[in-house]
This record gives C-alpha cells, structure tokens and sequence, in this order.
C-alpha cells in the first residue's frame, strides 16, 4: 500500500483574526452574565476602553487577562464576590 500522503498544516491565524475570535468568545461571555459593557467592566475592574477593543476584536487580551476572563466565564459570581462587587 501507498504511503498516505501528509495532510498540510492550516495556516495559523493572523493576529486580526485571533482577535476577531477572542471578541466573540468574550462577548459571550459577558451575554452570560446578562451585563452590559459598562456594567461588566465595573464588576470586574477592567477598563471600559480596552474591554470594548477586545470585544470588538481591535485587541487581543494578554495571557493574565485571558485567564482572568476563563475565571470570569466559570465562576461569575464567585469572582465578582471576589473582588468585592
């Protein structure tokens, strides 16, 4: 039998695109808890100006605000109670 032939590897994603998917992840986030902008950020202690860029894909989070996020997404209450909202 022939050997099969290697499938490529896609390409990775460009940065625009990384940040496209990392606003859509965190907006559903944030649909979750059923805030708004405003109120997400406040309950959370992030800039209103960068939540905004990140959400509408013109940023991508840094690695300690992705995982801060990945806590937010499991555990909204238990954070915000956390911090002392």
């Amino acid at each position: 039998p022939a050997p099969e032939a290697a499938m490529p590897e896609p390409p990775a994603p460009s940065a625009a695109d990384e940040a496209l998917l990392y606003g859509m992840l965190i907006r559903q986030i944030r649909r979750r808890t059923k805030l708004t902008q405003i109120a997400f950020t406040r309950r959370y202690a992030i800039p209103l100006g960068t939540f905004r860029d990140w959400e509408q894909g013109r940023a991508k989070p840094d690695a300690t605000a992705r995982t801060y996020l990945a806590l937010i997404a499991k555990a909204p209450e238990t954070i915000a109670a956390l911090i002392g909202d």
